[in-house]
Parts: C-alpha cells; structure tokens; sequence
C-alpha cells in the first residue's frame, strides 16, 4: 500500500461520503493515481472548488455508488464539498481552494504563537498550569467510561489527543480522529494518520460510530460570513454531532 495512505485503512471503518453517507473505498494503486495525477496536471480534471494548489494526490476515497471521488492530499482524507475530483466542466470558477495559509493568516498565527509562548511561561507557567490541571481533571471523570472509546475532535486545530485529553486518557482510546475545515491548522503540527480535512456540518462518519465528540473551539466560528444564519448553522451542526455519536 501507498505509504502517504497506509494508515487511512483504519479509518476507512467509520468513514463515510459526506454528500451521499454512503461507504468509502479506498484506491491507491500507483498506475490509477499517476493516471489522475496526469489529468489534474493536464486539466481534464480538476477540484469542484478549483485546482488544487499544492501537495500530492496519493489515494482516493471512491464512494459506493462511484458518484464522488475526494483525494487524500499527503495522507489526510479531504472529504469537503469543494474538495471533489470533478471534470472541468463541473468546476466551480467562483469558488477557491487553498492547502496553504494566506500572508494574514500566518502573520496572525505567528503573533498568536508568540503571545501563547509568553503566556505560558515554559513548565511552571500559568497556562502550562491550566491544561495540566484540564488534562488531570479529564482523567478523573473519564478514565473509567473513554477507555477503548472512538473520539471524534470537531475543530481540531492541529491539537494531539494528548493535548486534548491528557496522556493517561489518550493512551486508553481506541481511536482519535481529528476533524478541521482548514487544511493549515489540522496539519500545523504536521500530518498524521488520524486527520481528516471536512465540514462540521456534513460529518464524514458513519451513523453512531463515534463514541464522544469533542467540540471544543468551532462554534464562534459559526455565521461569521455574511449571509449566514448563525442559528440555522447551529442546529445542522449538533445535528450531525448527535447522529454520528452513539452515546
């Protein structure tokens, strides 16, 4: 197997096409992918949102009735609307997509990262403080019940399960999957197998296959465009919580 699409074989359980809810098989064949690879490069195939910028195709999640192809893009899933393998006929010229942070973006990220730098204050700062006693109060309430659980992180961020919920907790887990809508932040601190690039209201999982969600930051982000209903966002996103969560 590919290895840029190696660990996608253990997600490939829970997830699902986020359009359609139906199974995911997952193609990795060299000639398949060099193949669309070619036709990206040459256009005869693009993005629904646009060609794709940057980073490489080594695998494809097919749904079952063959409807929607999405690429896995240096091992993480991308399983958004606008990120679709469409004919160029198809494509979306009003909308883009990015795998990369804009000059304001990372300019934010980086005086953002400075301050949290100065706030925590190595091991005995006041932040370093917080998550320690986050992390040790998460252990007590759910060491006993996350034990082999599958959690799934709406809003991930770029954060590890140990950042999350603390070593002891995290070391229980059966899974950990980390969901984010932006390509930069859910790999900021580097890819790894358990990312997943999607829409907090499509969920690409599987009815009751996650056993808690954790929902941490995302919901300030939630009508900030114009033209949105914040409430209507709302409601489709807890929606989409409560049918993939079995608990």
């Amino acid at each position: 197997m590919n290895k840029s699409v190696d660990a996608i074989s253990t997600l490939n359980g829970p997830l699902c096409c986020p359009l359609t809810r139906s199974n995911l098989q997952l193609i990795d064949d060299h000639e398949e992918i060099s193949a669309l690879n070619r036709a990206l490069n040459d256009g005869d195939l693009t993005l629904a949102a646009g060609k794709i910028p940057g980073g490489k195709i080594g695998g494809v999640l097919i749904s079952s009735e063959g409807q929607h192809r999405y690429p896995v893009i240096d091992g993480v899933p991308c399983l958004f609307d606008d990120f679709r393998i469409v004919k160029q006929t198809e494509n979306s010229s009003t909308k883009e997509v990015s795998l990369q942070m804009n000059d304001l973006q990372r300019e934010q990220w980086e005086l953002f990262s400075a301050r949290y730098e100065r706030w925590t204050g190595g091991p005995g700062g006041i932040i370093t403080k917080v998550q320690e006693e986050f992390q040790r109060r998460n252990f007590e309430v759910l060491s006993n019940g996350m034990k082999g659980a599958v959690v799934l992180d709406v809003g991930n961020g770029g954060a590890t399960a140990i950042e999350q919920l603390g070593p002891e907790v995290s070391n229980s887990l059966k899974a950990f999957y980390a969901l984010d809508s932006s390509y930069p932040m859910l790999t900021r601190n580097n890819k790894n197998g358990n990312q997943i690039l999607g829409d907090a209201k499509k969920l690409p999982f599987s009815d009751q296959s996650i056993d808690y969600v954790i929902v941490n930051n995302p919901l300030h982000h939630f009508g900030r465009h114009k033209d949105t209903d914040p409430a209507k966002m709302m409601k489709e996103f807890f929606k989409e919580v409560f049918r993939v969560s079995c608990n």
